[in-house]
Order: structure tokens, then sequence, then C-alpha cells
């Protein structure tokens, strides 16, 4: 300071004797010794600072890292770095800000300590709990929304404000402020819809993994936009019982062809390493890309997979059955369904005809629709009404000048849809009647089913009592069927469902129930992949 006092420059001469000229030779080694004053080495670890009790006289308790804490002082909980944590600093900070703290008891600081603490276990207890219900309470909601097939939006915009109501009504507005916490806009609905799946499809595949084979039945159709869709739904064992869920449901994008159907397929199983060995049996329906000798779904499985076995859509089947009686019921049935088409199609329609009815005080004030797949119970049940309603049917087909009025009053073709409404009925009933019509009816079903393949195994269907028809059985085979059949415990369960009787004796006797899991497994219908299509078409119409 004195020199440039003197000088007025901290510059230093050439004379100055502090100068010390460098050497080249040792320019570098001299560089990298040389670091900045006051700068710390890296390579020298930082010195932690520990907490001592004794802090407390300056109002001060510890936070965060045990190992290296940081100060908290207990009044205005204000937090300073652990370099901090010297008593010298500590107490320049309570007299620098908290001077009126000065000389106060131990005491007083513990017990702001202890305040401290309680307050943020209850701050976080509360923040914990209170997220868990909302969260808890947002996927309860979004999975009814998902299971209504509502739209997401409902959730903020109509249930959201009926709680609030609720709650106000029969509460107080006190409590309402509870409900703003819960999440449930439209994108947070689509989320949890999404993570639910998600969970459900991971389980679904855990448990296809299982030793027992499942079955499948899958079918494609076209929704209400022309998007091909296919629905494969299966059927597996799981803690004994049987259960049957939706595989997957995703659009064709291109054609809608065997081989697509079957690479959608296939790419799903491989995405999921489920092999074909876990599955058994496919059912389906008769449709060419799902039957086709050669570039069917069946086809194509089969090809990949020889153990498969498949069989065809039973209500499909009784559709054509329907479709090879006489000429002349089948003219008659073809009649009723487009008279009925010709009321039901159309609004206006339908609605003066309901009116008719109700002038009239008639038990019934609408016509059924037809079913093509569900012929058994549709036509039967189209049938007996549309024969209740003739009368009120013909007198609107006069009203509306319609062609098919003449029809009505043919007195040989009404006897004809009288006796195809009763045979039907029959048929609902399955009490074929030995009449000439029903015999063909019969020995057409007949050549669409021409018996089941194991009617040896009556044993299968009574154990108690068809015990000694088990001559394809083996030696072990028979005798655990013996003792089953003479358990008194098991007698009392014969009322369950077959398949779940056979489930549930499976651990004790292995042999005997494998051959029930193996032939009962299989879907006979596609009825759950029409129910599907139904759910998913009002979802999109929606």
């Amino acid at each position: 300071m004195d020199k440039w006092l003197k000088t007025g420059t901290f510059k230093r001469s050439e004379t100055d004797p502090t100068i010390r000229p460098i050497d080249p030779s040792t320019s570098n080694e001299a560089s990298t010794s040389t670091s900045v004053p006051g700068s710390q080495d890296s390579s020298i670890p930082r010195k932690k600072r520990k907490y001592d009790e004794t802090y407390l006289t300056f109002g001060f308790t510890w936070t965060g890292n045990e190992d290296e804490p940081n100060g908290l002082f207990v009044e205005c909980e204000k937090i300073v770095s652990n370099s901090s944590l010297n008593p010298a600093k500590l107490k320049r900070h309570m007299d620098s800000h908290h001077s009126s703290l000065r000389g106060k008891n131990i005491e007083y600081f513990q017990r702001k300590r202890d305040e401290l603490k309680k307050k943020k276990t209850a701050f976080a207890k509360y923040i914990y709990s209170d997220n868990m219900a909302s969260l808890e309470a947002s996927f309860r909601i979004s999975y009814r929304i998902a299971k209504e097939g509502e739209a997401y939006t409902i959730a903020e915009k109509l249930i959201k404000p009926c709680v609030k109501d609720i709650i106000t009504c029969k509460l107080g507005a006190k409590y309402v402020k509870e409900i703003n916490t819960i999440p449930l806009s439209d994108t947070t609905i689509a989320r949890r819809i999404k993570t639910m799946s998600s969970f459900c499809e991971d389980e679904l595949i855990s448990r296809l993994k299982s030793p027992h084979q499942f079955t499948m039945q899958l079918d494609e159709t076209t929704d209400v936009a022309g998007l091909a869709i296919l629905i494969v739904l299966v059927r597996y064992v799981w803690n004994s019982t049987i259960e049957e869920h939706m595989l997957f449901c995703k659009p064709l994008t291109e054609r809608a062809t065997g081989e697509k159907n079957f690479q959608l397929l296939h790419k799903y199983m491989e995405d999921h390493r489920l092999t074909w060995d876990l599955s058994s049996h496919v059912c389906t329906d008769g449709a060419k890309a799902l039957l086709g000798s050669n570039k069917g779904v069946v086809s194509r499985i089969k090809a990949i997979a020889p153990h498969m076995q498949h069989c065809h859509c039973c209500l499909h089947l009784y559709a054509l059955v329907a479709k090879r009686i006489p000429k002349l019921l089948k003219d008659v049935l073809d009649e009723v369904v487009k008279i009925i088409n010709f009321i039901k199609s159309k609004e206006l329609n339908s609605r003066l005809f309901t009116l008719l009815c109700e002038e009239l005080s008639s038990n019934h004030k609408t016509l059924l629709l037809h079913s093509e797949v569900r012929w058994l119970s549709s036509r039967g049940n189209i049938l007996s009404r549309f024969f209740k309603l003739k009368d009120e049917v013909r007198m609107y087909l006069n009203e509306r000048k319609s062609e098919y009025a003449q029809k009505l009053h043919d007195q040989n073709r009404l006897q004809l849809a009288a006796y195809l409404a009763d045979i039907f009925a029959i048929l609902n009933e399955i009490n074929i009647k030995d009449s000439r019509t029903s015999c063909q009816l019969k020995a057409t079903l007949k050549e669409y089913f021409p018996g089941e393949k194991n009617a040896h195994h009556d044993w299968m269907k009574g154990p108690f009592k068809n015990y000694n028809k088990s001559d394809d059985l083996a030696i072990k085979e028979k005798e655990q069927l013996i003792e089953i059949a003479t358990d008194s415990t098991l007698l009392s369960k014969r009322g369950e469902d077959l398949l779940n009787f056979w489930l549930n004796i499976a651990t004790e006797y292995p042999e005997i129930s494998k051959w029930p899991t193996t032939i009962l497994m299989p879907f006979s219908t596609t009825y759950l992949c029409e129910i599907s299509f139904s759910t998913y078409v009002r979802t999109e119409i929606d």
C-alpha cells in the first residue's frame, strides 16, 4: 500500500527485487502449480460440519441430511448452509435479526423446536392422506365413466358440480373445498383410464401364462365409421374358477382379409410373449376371412399350431338351419320380417303404430326387431308378437295404403305364420314335435350338428350316476372316478356349474379332472363378441 501511495500504481518496476525471472524450461510446471489465491483445490474434500445440541441456545436446530445438516432457526424457520454451522455465525444471526430473543432460556427454544416438528409431521401426514384420498376418488370416478362409456368431460362438467351440490346441502359449504382437490379434468380421466387398462392388460397376460391352456373366440366387424374392428376374448382358469375377459379390440387399418386378421392377432401374441402352445381352442363364425381354407385366420393358426382345435359358432349354425326350412314357410317368414321392418325402420311409422296400439288398448305397443344371428329366440319372439298384434298391424297398413296390407287378408298365410310362431317357440324350449316340418328341421339340425364327438364321455356330465360308463379311461382314472362317485361330501356339490365342479377337485383328482377341463373349456359361440360389438358401437355413437 505504501508503494502505491508513492507511485500511484501497483505496477512493479523492472528493478523490483521481488520479480524473479521465469525459466522457460520450468514454465509449464509453474503454470500448472499456480492457483488463484483463495480458491479450493477440487482434490481437497470439503469440510462437513456436524450439528451440536449447544447450538439450540442460539435458537438453531438442524434439517436436511444428518451427515451434512443445515441449520434451521426455530423462530423464523430460516435455513442456513452447513458451512454456517458455526457458533459465532449462529449467534450473529440471532443478535442481528432476533435481538429480543437474547437471554431466553433453552427450554423456550426446545419448545419451539418440538412445535416445529409436530407441525411438519402433521402437515406431511395431511398432505399424504389428502392426496391419496383424492387420487383414489379420481380413479374410482374414471372407472365408472369408462364402464358406462360416457364422455370424459362429464366428470368436470356434471359429476363434480353434482357432488358439490350434495355436499353443500347435506354437510355444509365448508366441506366443498375438499371436493376441489379431486382432479377430474378430461385429460386426467383419460390418463387414469389408460393406466387402469394397462394394469388390467398386464394382469391378464400374466394369468394367461399359467399352466392351464386358454381358449379364444374372435370376430371381425365394421363400425359406423366404416372402420374394421377385430375383437378377441379369452377363457382361462384362475384360482380354480373360470374367467372370461377381452384380450384386445384393435382396428384393421388396411384390408380386412383373413391374412390381415391373423397378422394382427399373431403380432399381439408375439409382443406380449404369448406362445400358441398356451392356447388350445378358437371359436369363430362362418365368415370367409376367418374360415378360409388357405388364408383364413383358423387355417393360418393351424399352420403354426397344429394342436389348435376349432369350432363354428352354434348360433350361426342355427341361422344356417333356418335357411333350410320349406320354401313356402320361408316366404311367409320373410314377408313377416319385411312388414316388421317397414314399421320399425322409420321413426315416424313406429310412433304412429304405437299411438294406434294405445288407442286400441292393446297389450303390446310395439313390434320386435329381428336378429339374424340369434334366430331361435329372435324369430320365435317376433312371430309371437306379430301374431298378437296382427289386427293392429292390418289396420295400420290399410291406413298407410301399403302393399303389404293384402298379405294380412290371406288366411292361409296367417295360419302359416301362426304355425311358424308355434314351431319356433317349441324350438326355443328344445322340444321338437313329431310333425312333418319339424322333422325336416330336426334332420337339418342333425346335418349341421351330427352329434357330440365326445358322446362316450357321459361320466363328465354325471360322475355320480355314469361312473360305470368309463371304458375309455385308464385304470388310475377309473379309480379316481369311483372315489368321486362314492364321496358323500362331493355329492352335495353336484348342483354347481359342471366345469367349476371339476376344477374344484382338480388338485385332489388331477388325472381324471384334466379331461373335463380340456373338453368343457372351449367357447361354443361368439356371443360375447357380438355383445362387445354392440357396446363398442353404442360408445362410438354417443
